[in-house]
């Protein structure tokens, strides 16, 4: 029991710790970003001519990758 209990406490963590935002579109800059120069980073991220998607929950200089 108490080894099923912590396998599940384990991968719980783990589902949790893996789960990243990600945004393609300008549009949701607009809906799920709150702070202004996030969303300025974002839009100016997701309409560069190659595609790009906009990870906000990663640091400074990391937000922003290629597809």
């Amino acid at each position: 029991m108490r080894g099923s209990v912590s396998l599940i406490l384990l991968f719980t963590l783990f589902a949790g710790g893996c789960a990243s935002r990600e945004i393609f579109h300008p549009r949701g800059c607009e809906e799920r970003l709150a702070v202004p120069y996030k969303r300025t980073e974002c839009v100016a991220c997701v309409t560069r001519p190659l595609p790009h998607v906009f990870l906000p929950d990663n640091p400074d200089g990391m937000r922003c990758e290629r597809r």
